[in-house]
């Protein structure tokens, strides 16, 4: 027997742009200008969460919703795979 769960995944829409502050903003343009503290870059990387949805479930009642949340998905798996790789000193 199959269980059914009832109640609503965390689900944004992909296609809403993500709202910023200036706060936000000065962390991003640190961050480009390769002059971020610690502080900086955790902020940035807590936009991006949700920016991307990369802690949501990308499936949608929708078709074209849950292709673009794929990709958004995709795109930060792909950063964070990159950050968590284990680089190799090249000789």
């Amino acid at each position: 027997m199959t269980k059914r769960y009832e109640g609503e995944a965390k689900q944004g829409n992909p296609l809403a742009a993500v709202p910023w502050d200036a706060s936000d903003r000065a962390a991003m343009m640190a961050l480009k200008e390769c002059r971020a503290t610690p502080a900086d870059q955790a902020l940035f990387l807590a936009w991006f969460i949700k920016a991307t949805g990369v802690d949501e479930l990308e499936f949608r009642q929708d078709d074209r919703l849950s292709a673009f949340a794929s990709g958004k998905r995709f795109v930060a798996k792909q950063f964070f795979d990159v950050c968590s790789a284990v680089i190799k000193e090249v000789k």
